[in-house]
């Protein structure tokens, strides 16, 4: 009887004991922690740059005038469109009609001379022949002949300058654009090329942006180009006004500068824009969007999933299994709600949006597959894998 009593006792002690250690074990295990992840795939994403510029008139033209005199009369309205050879100002011509008088007259008298020493020429050559006048007298008769010949041609010359300079009191517009403002009046005492413009036109539909990009992002757009899945961007050029919306009319690259710009280090980008209702005006500031390339293969993280280190460094938490693994990563851009992510990630991995706050690398987690809305934040649960089984 006191055989059975202690085994009893030793039993009871023995199972006691095993039930302890078990706990214990229990209690000293680490509890995985549970996380969202989304699966990141590959996608389409036209990577863009953000350009400073100005507008600049297609064509300019600044009028001046090409001979002196008093200006007789302004025929346009500032600011108003006018085409090209359209009248704009007339000096007083008196002078110039007759300094053209006088040429028409220098031009009867040289070919009435031409005439005569034409006449006696014929004359005297004739009497040559018969030897009724000396060689010299023939050679000088001939040599007024073409003295005259070449008076003639000089009068003729003195009349076309003196028919060009009355055209030229008739000030015409040289483009076809819109005017700016008139800087002289009626009555002005106007002189040859003048330094002070009488008014300039501007042709601004269509017109011309003027970018700026440094030297750098050229050597990367074109690094960018080499890489596997990346296309050239396309030519449209979006610009966004000083009031901070976006311009109606979509602009194209037109041409770009070959050399670098010494004092700025930067390179001229130009692009052409329609510009029906005149809103954009040479001098604005305008930022432009233009797409530099296309990466069929980008990789994009949302934001809420990257965090960053005490040295700046991005980095993101990866479920490898039923393991979180912290993955350095090198971000491009931001866009939206996520980061274009050019190493790090790699289609097919699931990246931790949830439950990232103190996970340590290595750490047990247990995974619930999610997706993001379009303002990057968890929508319903795809479905809920218990040890982070794929």
């Amino acid at each position: 009887m006191k055989i059975a009593t202690t085994l009893c006792v030793i039993t009871s002690l023995l199972t006691l004991s095993a039930c302890s250690d078990t706990t214990q074990s229990q209690r000293s295990a680490p509890r995985a922690t549970a996380v969202s992840a989304i699966t990141i795939a590959a996608q389409t994403f036209p990577i863009t740059r953000t350009l400073q510029g100005r507008v600049v008139a297609q064509q300019t033209a600044q009028v001046r005038p090409q001979v002196g005199g008093v200006l007789e009369q302004r025929l346009f309205e500032e600011g108003s469109f006018v085409e090209k050879g359209q009248l704009l100002y007339q000096i007083e011509d008196s002078t110039y009609r007759a300094s053209v008088n006088e040429a028409k007259a220098d031009l009867l008298s040289a070919k009435a001379s031409v005439e005569s020493t034409r006449l006696i020429d014929e004359r005297y050559q004739n009497l040559l022949k018969i030897e009724g006048i000396s060689q010299q007298d023939a050679d000088n008769a001939h040599a007024d002949y073409l003295v005259a010949q070449a008076t003639l041609a000089k009068a003729q010359a003195a009349l076309d300058s003196a028919n060009v300079n009355l055209a030229f009191t008739r000030i015409t517009a040289p483009i076809s654009g819109r005017t700016g403002i008139s800087n002289v009046t009626e009555g002005a005492l106007l002189t040859q090329g003048q330094d002070t413009a009488l008014t300039t036109i501007r042709k601004l539909d269509p017109i011309y942006i003027d970018m700026t990009e440094t030297s750098e992002g050229v050597l990367e757009r074109r690094a960018m180009m080499q890489r596997e899945g990346v296309t050239s961007g396309s030519s449209d050029v979006i610009a966004m006004l000083e009031n901070n919306t976006e311009y109606d009319e979509t602009g194209s690259f037109t041409m770009h500068e070959v050399a670098v710009d010494e004092a700025t280090g930067s390179i001229t980008l130009r692009a052409t824009f329609p510009n029906p209702d005149g809103i954009l005006m040479p001098g604005m500031f305008i930022r432009t969007k233009v797409t530099i390339a296309v990466d069929e293969n980008a990789i994009l993280v949302p934001q809420q999933a990257v965090q960053f280190d005490n040295k700046g460094n991005a980095f993101a938490w990866v479920a490898s299994g039923s393991k979180a693994v912290k993955r350095s990563l090198t971000l491009q851009e931001a866009t939206g709600n996520k980061w274009l992510t050019e190493y790090g990630i790699k289609a097919g991995e699931k990246v931790i949006v949830e439950g990232i706050d103190g996970l340590q690398d290595g750490a047990d987690i247990t995974v619930t597959d999610v997706t993001l809305n379009e303002d990057g934040r968890v929508a319903a649960p795809k479905a809920k894998n218990q040890g982070g089984n794929e």
